[in-house]
């Protein structure tokens, strides 16, 4: 799943991919403000983008979430 995000979008990010290896790449982001943390069985993404506002879910359970940077709205 790949998601594209205006560069100046307000967010409060939470991403999760269940049943995946904790050492591969399941969240993939452009966003040098979501952290990305590894447990077995799941790999987790959170962040406030440009200060933070709503808050944007995604869950999936294999894959990868892969979290693109568009132009600025």
């Amino acid at each position: 799943m790949t998601i594209t995000l205006p560069a100046n979008y307000r967010v409060d990010v939470d991403v999760r991919v269940s049943g995946v290896d904790p050492d591969t790449d399941a969240v993939i982001s452009q966003f040098s403000e979501i952290t990305v943390s590894r447990r077995p069985g799941s790999i987790s993404g959170e962040g406030k983008l440009n200060g933070g506002g709503p808050k944007l879910i995604i869950r999936s359970n294999s894959g990868t979430v892969t979290i693109r940077k568009g132009p600025a709205a």
